[in-house]
């Protein structure tokens, strides 16, 4: 055990722990803790974890966790978490979590990084990511932001004060749609079911949209959709269905809007000896019956109304 009650300048080096009261430059080493009550210029490196009290320029390195009460100029890097509770100017990396105040420099979990002020960069988690204010990148399966000038990239994007649209659609082929778009203008997600005569269509999409003047934007939507047939077509040989269409948004008030979108379909089904294909539309201007799959493409069109 080491502990010093003033500055230092150096190298601690411990098999349980080190302790330093002022300031310190230079390197703490430790099997199981490294504590800084004092600014620090240097490396933390511990099998457990690191205290920093103090302003940091330097790197800190943990097998469990690492923790900085004041602003870092450098790195953490954890096994399991960091925590800043002020400013990260280069990065955390956690397989866990990562938490800040603010962060200038990228933030990477296998599970969540937060962020309880403003992210000015980029947060990778496998789950999800949280910040009050975003603008930088969000990737990962959930991203959340209280506002957002960023753009989060993720299976579903919730931004309190975004773009959320409730979409009633109709299409070329008599189906009535009720869709949930979620996200920003530049990246959102859509969630969407439609029903026609003969079909069910249960459908997540992804779209960007862009502004052609104060009342108008162009947006661009993908969507894929696994459709059920009510004609006892079995779930093996249901179709699958892409869809890629550039909606024209008229949006008068800010809750409500219409739009109408060309759409380009593309249908793919199982197919076998004892099962016939379930075609979806009559007009395509492209069709392959192969001996396991059949194909088909057409041109089709939506009307939609939006509110919120």
């Amino acid at each position: 055990v080491n502990f010093n009650g003033n500055n230092f300048q150096g190298v601690q080096a411990a098999a349980i722990s080190n302790t330093n009261m002022g300031a310190m430059e230079g390197v703490q080493m430790s099997a199981i803790s490294n504590i800084n009550l004092g600014t620090m210029e240097g490396v933390q490196i511990a099998a457990i974890s690191n205290v920093q009290r103090g302003k940091m320029k330097g790197v800190q390195l943990a097998a469990i966790s690492n923790y900085s009460d004041k602003d870092i100029d450098g790195a953490q890097l954890a096994v399991v978490s960091n925590v800043c509770r002020q400013k990260v100017n280069s990065g955390q990396l956690a397989v866990i979590s990562n938490y800040a105040r603010r962060t200038e420099g990228l933030q990477f979990s296998l599970f969540s990084n937060v962020v309880s002020d403003t992210n000015n960069s980029t947060q990778i988690a496998l789950f999800i990511n949280t910040a009050k204010t975003n603008n930088g990148t969000q990737l990962g399966l959930v991203n959340y932001a209280d506002t957002s000038a960023g753009v989060p990239i993720g299976f579903v994007s919730i931004v309190k004060h975004g773009y959320h649209k409730l979409e009633v659609s109709e299409n070329e082929l008599l189906a009535t749609g009720l869709a949930y778009k979620t996200g920003v203008n530049a990246f959102y997600n859509i969630f969407e079911a439609s029903v026609s005569q003969d079909f069910f269509f249960a459908t997540y999409g992804l779209g960007s949209q862009v502004a052609l003047g104060s009342n108008l934007n162009l947006g661009f939507e993908l969507k894929a959709s696994k459709v059920f047939d009510y004609r006892g077509t079995s779930f093996e040989y249901q179709p699958n269905l892409f869809r890629f269409s550039m909606p024209f948004v008229f949006q008068p008030t800010k809750n409500f809007g219409v739009s109408i979108a060309p759409v380009l379909n593309y249908s793919v089904t199982k197919t076998s000896v004892d099962q016939q294909p379930s075609k979806i539309s009559g007009n395509s201007f492209y069709e392959n019956y192969a001996s396991n799959h059949y194909e088909q493409a057409w041109i089709g069109a939506r009307l939609s109304v939006l509110f919120l």
